[in-house]
């Protein structure tokens, strides 16, 4: 109390310093001119200068007494709370950005309490000037302390973690099953992404006289905190699981990543700085395109997709697949969460481009790049309507069917989405693979048959030639080596007419072939569960 005494009397002189009431009053008159009138009064730093004063005697009443912080910061909060304008934020958040420069760690402490109390308007008055903050720093990549003096200590900043992680993932609104996403559990996840980033960019430490390894202490915290992340981009897949499966494969692919950092972590090869470094590289680059309140993205997001396809199309000479792969999982990410409307008004306007970079990504040997790019393609193509552009795509994805792998599953999707509208143009290719000698090509390719029917019941019924030669395909399978491949293939002909179906089956019945015998049965059976026409079926039968 001494020392501060003396602090007020060298500044104020004979005056008083002000109430903390009285110094948030003249500062708040200052308007959406707040922030360059704090940096003039700092630089010139004349004691005359009110608002200098103001300030000075705020960082008097928290020095003197840590515990007055809270009643200087709820009138705040609840300002931003009370009117969410950006004119409103000018004139609060660079005070707040003040006190967070000058008083990291009683700030830090105080937006803990908050974050872990019941509150939640000033909670989400804590994530806007949390955002507010760090945004800034990220749009200039360095530091520039409102006083010229303190630059923000992001590490401590890193302390807010923990608090924030648990709201996000305590404060959802769970509708049955699932969790929804609410204003302040995405603005506080928007926190979470926007410190790791501000931290991911600190420095290395270099030490040229000592004999240690070096020191990087943003990437010493990124993987101390490796699990919060992960834990972070587990609680997006839950609120996008449902309506955007797009930006949840991105984000699956970003966690595969994140685990692979943790087993090169726990392996004996590992080495601290590799290890570091590549958790950096993650938060750096997927960063921009978790956070939801990306304005810059916002304004920009056509662009952005145009210069993403650029570089997966045409990588720099030091970049490889992976950089590639980079590339699609921020388009999955960007185009996941775009609203149907403007993602299909980019689509239309770009939609030969799309297809010529992103077919090429078929034949990666990604399997990631491969199930992106179909997935990104299923949504851009306008299938009904580009008859000349399936019969071209659908040949070069044959190729993809040798495998029973996720990457084949979407292709198999993608294929049947282009024969359930086009039965007529696609369903010969199809035959023609049901004839390969490779197992899992004919299983594929029965799958995809599987897949057209669901997608459209009555793929066949208009194309009386083109369902008589299915038939004959699915009685072929009947003596197939593979069991599986007989039975999906006796299955499928609860999707076609009776008239054609039951002769040939009977007649396949009474074969000397067990084989054929049991697929008969199979396909008989099948029929009788789930025909879509049961009373034909029965009365063609009896006849």
């Amino acid at each position: 109390n001494t020392d501060m005494d003396l602090l007020a009397l060298e500044f104020f002189g004979d005056a008083t310093p002000l109430t903390p009431s009285q110094a948030i009053s003249i500062l708040i008159q200052c308007g959406t001119n707040l922030k360059t009138k704090i940096k003039q009064s700092m630089t010139a730093a004349e004691p005359s200068n009110p608002v200098l004063k103001a300030l000075k005697s705020l960082e008097y009443a928290i020095v003197k007494n840590p515990s007055s912080l809270k009643g200087i910061l709820v009138p705040l909060l609840e300002k931003i709370v009370e009117d969410k304008s950006a004119a409103n934020r000018s004139r609060i958040l660079p005070l707040l950005d003040f006190l967070f420069r000058r008083h990291v760690t009683e700030m830090v402490e105080q937006f803990k309490d908050f974050l872990q109390g019941s509150n939640k308007e000033w909670k989400l008055a804590c994530a806007i000037q949390i955002n507010s903050l760090f945004k800034e720093y990220l749009t200039t990549k360095q530091i520039e302390s409102i006083s010229l003096e303190e630059p923000l200590d992001v590490l401590r900043c890193g302390d807010l973690l923990p608090s924030i992680l648990k709201s996000v993932q305590g404060d959802g609104v769970v509708d049955g099953q699932k969790i929804l996403p609410t204003r302040l559990t995405v603005a506080l996840a928007d926190s979470m992404f926007l410190i790791m980033k501000a931290i991911a960019f600190q420095p290395q430490i270099e030490d040229v006289t000592s004999t240690e390894p070096q020191k990087n202490e943003g990437g010493e915290f990124l993987i101390e905190n490796i699990a919060r992340w992960d834990a972070l981009l587990i609680e997006l897949t839950r609120w996008h699981l449902q309506m955007n499966p797009l930006f949840v494969l991105g984000v699956d692919q970003i966690r595969t990543f994140v685990a692979n950092v943790t087993r090169y972590i726990q392996s004996d090869q590992h080495d601290r700085l590799t290890s570091q470094t590549m958790m950096s590289e993650i938060v750096q680059a997927y960063t921009p395109y978790l956070v939801q309140e990306n304005p810059h993205l916002r304004k920009n997001v056509e662009n952005e997709i145009l210069y993403l396809l650029s570089r997966v199309e045409n990588p720099n000479e030091a970049e490889d697949t992976f950089q590639s792969l980079t590339c699609l999982i921020s388009l999955a990410l960007i185009m996941g969460r775009l609203p149907k409307r403007e993602f299909d008004e980019i689509s239309k306007k770009h939609r030969q481009h799309f297809f010529s970079i992103l077919s090429a990504q078929l034949t990666s040997k990604d399997e990631a790049a491969q199930k992106i790019s179909i997935q990104i393609l299923q949504r851009v193509i306008q299938l009904e309507s580009n008859q000349d552009l399936a019969v071209t795509m659908v040949p070069g994805m044959m190729s993809l069917l040798t495998s029973r792998d996720a990457a084949s599953k979407a292709v198999i999707g993608f294929i049947a989405q282009f024969a359930a509208s086009q039965p007529e143009n696609i369903l010969d290719q199809i035959f023609q693979n049901l004839d390969s000698s490779e197992t899992n090509f004919r299983r594929n390719s029965l799958d995809v048959l599987t897949e057209v029917f669901r997608i459209n019941a009555e793929a066949t019924t208009k194309h009386p030639q083109l369902e008589e030669r299915l038939v004959q395909q699915l009685l072929n399978r009947f003596q197939d080596e593979d069991v599986m491949l007989r039975s999906q293939a006796g299955k499928l002909f609860a999707n076609l007419s009776p008239e054609k179906i039951i002769p040939e089956i009977f007649r396949k019945i009474s074969s000397p072939n067990e084989k054929v015998r049991s697929s008969a049965d199979v396909a008989l059976i099948s029929a009788l569960s789930t025909h879509t026409n049961l009373k034909n079926f029965l009365q063609v039968m009896l006849r």
